[in-house]
C-alpha cells in the first residue's frame, strides 16, 4: 500500500525542484573540492587577509612562530607580493615546496625585516580543527549549519514553492563559500593554476551568477509569485546569465560587482513593490516576517558599523563576526516562518512588544540618567561631594516607575499603531462590564449585536440561540 504523504511529495517535486537539488549538491561539492585541493598545497601555515595589504592574521600550523599577527608581507624571495609578479615567477614556482626555506620581507610596526620562513603543509584532522576553531569560528560554523538546515527543511516541506527553492540556492552558495574559506587563501594560491582557477573563476561565478539569479527569483515569488513573474519567468535566468557573462569575458573588470549590487538592490525594490501591492492578510503577514528579518539583520550590522565608524564604541572584528552570524541566523528563521506560514500572525505580537519595550527602555534610561545627573549636581552643590545615595534613589525610582510606565507605553502604542485592536479591546471590555450587570436576554443580545456591528462591520448579522 503506497504512502499518501510520500506520493504527495513526489508529485510536488517537479523538474524545477529536482534541478534545484542538483545545483545545490553541485555547489556544495564544488566547495569541498576547492577546500580539499588547497589543503594539499604547500603553506607557511598562516591565515592571511588580502584586503589591501597581505597581513598575517592567525597561525594555524605552528610552522613559523617567528611571524606575528599584524605583520604585513612585502615580498617573497625579493619578488613583490602582487598577483602578476607572483603568478609569473618561475623562481617561486620552483622554491615554494614543502621543506624549503624562503626569505620574507615584512613590515612590523615601523620596521622592515627579513625573516626566514619554513614551507610545509597544513595540519590534517583534529590538529587543524583545534587551531582553526576559535570561539567566533565555532559560532560561525553553527550559524551556517542552522541556516542551511532551515533552508533544506523549508524546501522539503514546500518543494513546489519557488521562494523556498531560491532561498535554498542562496544558502547553498553561502555554505559553499564558508566551506571554501576554511582553508585560508594566500599567495601560494596564485602560483597554482588549478587553485587560482577555482578561486578567481568558479567561486566568483558562483557568487556573481547564482546569487543574482536566486535573489531576483526569491523577490519575484515571495510571499507568492507576482504577476510579473508569471509573465516573465525567464527574468531571473537572464539576470544570472548576465552575471556569468560579465565575469567570464571581463574577469578583471568591476562590472560584475556592479551587477551583483544592482541585482540585490533590484530585489529589495521588488520586495517593497510586493509589500505595497499584495493586500491580503496572509501575504501582508508573510511580508512583515520577511521585512522584519531583513531589518533586524542589516539594521543591526549597519548600527554596529556606524558606532564603530564614528568612534562611540570600538567593536572588535570577532564581535562583528559573531553578531553577524547571529542576526543572519535569526533572519533566515524569520523568512522560514514566512514561507511555512507557521504561527504567521504572531508577528503582530512581536512587533507590538518590541515597540513597547524599546520605548519603555528608552524612557527608563532617560529617567535614570537624568535623575542621577540632576541629583548628583544637587548633592555636590549642597554638600560639596557626590553621594552614593543618589544611585540608590534613582534605582528605586526606576523600580517604582516600571509598571506604570509599561502600562502607559502599551496604551500609547496600541492607540497609535494598533487602533483597531485597541478599539476592539475597549469595546469588549465595555460589553463584559454590561454583561455582568444585565439580566434581560433581549438587552444583552442587542448589546452583543451592537459590538459586532461596530467593530467588524459585517454585511449582515444573525444570532441563533438554542
Amino acid at each position: 500500500m503506497s504512502n499518501p504523504k510520500a506520493s504527495g511529495l513526489r508529485s510536488r517535486f517537479d523538474l524545477a525542484g529536482w534541478l534545484t537539488l542538483l545545483v545545490v549538491i553541485s555547489v556544495l561539492v564544488f566547495g569541498v573540492i576547492d577546500a580539499s585541493y588547497r589543503h594539499t598545497l604547500p603553506t607557511d601555515g598562516w591565515a592571511m587577509g588580502e584586503a589591501g595589504d597581505v597581513t598575517f592574521l592567525r597561525d594555524l600550523a605552528s610552522l613559523n612562530p617567528q611571524l606575528q599577527r599584524g605583520d604585513i608581507l612585502v615580498s617573497v624571495e625579493g619578488i613583490p607580493v602582487e598577483f602578476q609578479s607572483i603568478s609569473e615567477s618561475d623562481l617561486l614556482q620552483a622554491r615554494v615546496q614543502a621543506g624549503n626555506t624562503l626569505t620574507y620581507r615584512i613590515h612590523r610596526g615601523d620596521k622592515e625585516l627579513e625573516i626566514p620562513v619554513t614551507i610545509g603543509h597544513w595540519p590534517s584532522g583534529l590538529n587543524f580543527w583545534k587551531a582553526y576553531l576559535t570561539p567566533s569560528e565555532v559560532f560561525n560554523l553553527i550559524s551556517t549549519i542552522v541556516q542551511f538546515g532551515l533552508a533544506i527543511f523549508i524546501f522539503f516541506r514546500k518543494p513546489d514553492d519557488p521562494a523556498a527553492g531560491s532561498l535554498l540556492l542562496i544558502m547553498a552558495a553561502f555554505t559553499s563559500i564558508a566551506i571554501v574559506e576554511v582553508i585560508p587563501f594566500g599567495y601560494v594560491t596564485w602560483l597554482d593554476p588549478t587553485a587560482d582557477f577555482l578561486q578567481s573563476r568558479l567561486a566568483n561565478m558562483l557568487l556573481m551568477g547564482l546569487f543574482p539569479y536566486s535573489i531576483i527569483r526569491f523577490a519575484m515569488t515571495f510571499p507568492k509569485p507576482n504577476p510579473s513573474y508569471l509573465r516573465f519567468a525567464w527574468t531571473p535566468i537572464a539576470v544570472g546569465g548576465v552575471g556569468f557573462t560579465l565575469l567570464l569575458f571581463f574577469p578583471d573588470s568591476p562590472l560584475s560587482w556592479f551587477w551583483f549590487v544592482l541585482s540585490f538592490l533590484s530585489a529589495v525594490g521588488i520586495l517593497v513593490h510586493n509589500a505595497f501591492t499584495m493586500h491580503d492578510a496572509v501575504s501582508q503577514a508573510q511580508i512583515r516576517w520577511g521585512v522584519g528579518g531583513f531589518v533586524l539583520g542589516f539594521g543591526t550590522l549597519a548600527l554596529m558599523f556606524l558606532l564603530n565608524t564614528i568612534g562611540i564604541v570600538m567593536i572588535p572584528q570577532e564581535a562583528f563576526n559573531v553578531v553577524g552570524s547571529w542576526v543572519f541566523m535569526v533572519m533566515v528563521a524569520m523568512i522560514a516562518v514566512a514561507i511555512l506560514r507557521y504561527r504567521l500572525f504572531d508577528i503582530d505580537i512581536i512587533i507590538r512588544k518590541t515597540l513597547q519595550y524599546a520605548l519603555l527602555t528608552g524612557l527608563l534610561v532617560l529617567v535614570y540618567f537624568g535623575s542621577v545627573i540632576l541629583l548628583q549636581s544637587l548633592t555636590e552643590n549642597l554638600f560639596g561631594e557626590q553621594s552614593p545615595l543618589v544611585i540608590v534613589l534613582s534605582t528605586l525610582a526606576i523600580a517604582a516607575l516600571f509598571n506604570p510606565l509599561r502600562i502607559r507605553t502599551q496604551d500609547f502604542i496600541d492607540r497609535r499603531f494598533y487602533r483597531k485592536k485597541y478599539d476592539a479591546e475597549k469595546a469588549l471590555a465595555r460589553f463584559a462590564a454590561a454583561a455582568r450587570d444585565e439580566v434581560a436576554l433581549d438587552q444583552l443580545t442587542a448589546n452583543l449585536m451592537a459590538v459586532i456591528a461596530e467593530n467588524l462591520e459585517p454585511e449582515g448579522i444573525s444570532l441563533w440561540l438554542k
